[in-house]
């Protein structure tokens, strides 16, 4: 493991592989494990031969504050490595984390977010009034999607906020929207009790497109449905 950068803001490490893909992972607020920010996704990796990069936002500003040294770090690594294709991937503020930073990592193919936040700006979204505690100290506001990134995104259907997060989405791009029945902002973890997790992440992170039917079968045991 190579640490690429640790400073007051941010902290993002490095895990080499071999087959010119990279996965780039980025953390949540780490509510469920009493406040402490982990590695996202790690267990769900383990064992892959992607280029891992796992990114951790220390002040839970959803990456505004440490965006341009992210983003920088980033792609210098991946111009080091001769990375030739790129996925982001997240959760909650990670998930939001994945499809801001797409856009801006080089040959970055598809984002795969669950339960991300279109904006936590109280002028944007007046709706979403989770994490205060943390939304009210960001002061800049990057939000960038491209046209030419494929943007997979997964919301419970239970939750009345993410599903306002999912309409903001597909007015603003082009995204491929999974909708679980019963799950509400868990919706990373409710697919991860039905063990369908490692092999939907398996499905999604290669370069091959998007089969909707393929993965629709894949989630069959989950109710679900799939707009884009």
């Amino acid at each position: 493991m190579e640490l690429l950068l640790d400073d007051e803001t941010c902290r993002i490490v490095h895990e080499p592989g071999d087959n010119g893909r990279a996965v780039v992972s980025f953390a949540g607020v780490g509510y469920a494990l009493g406040g402490i920010q982990v590695e996202e996704f790690r267990n769900s990796l383990d064992g892959t031969s992607f280029d891992i990069y796992f990114v951790i936002d220390k002040e839970r500003r959803w990456y505004n504050g440490c965006y341009d040294a992210a983003v920088s770090t980033i792609n210098r690594s991946l111009a080091a490595r001769h990375i030739e294709e790129t996925f982001t991937l997240g959760n909650s503020m990670g998930g939001f984390g994945a499809v801001l930073f797409a856009g801006a990592l080089d040959h970055c193919r598809r984002a795969v977010a669950f339960s991300p936040q279109s904006s936590v700006s109280p002028a944007v979204v007046p709706f979403e009034d989770r994490w205060r505690e943390w939304t009210r100290h960001i002061t800049d506001w990057h939000v960038h999607m491209k046209r030419d990134i494929e943007y997979v995104l997964f919301f419970g259907a239970a939750d009345p906020r993410d599903q306002r997060h999912a309409e903001r989405f597909a007015a603003a791009c082009e995204t491929l929207r999974y909708c679980v029945d019963d799950s509400g902002h868990g919706v990373a973890a409710a697919i991860k009790r039905h063990g369908l997790l490692i092999p939907l992440l398996h499905a999604l992170l290669n370069s091959a497109p998007i089969d909707r039917q393929a993965l629709s079968a894949l989630l069959g045991p989950i109710r679900h449905s799939i707009s884009a």
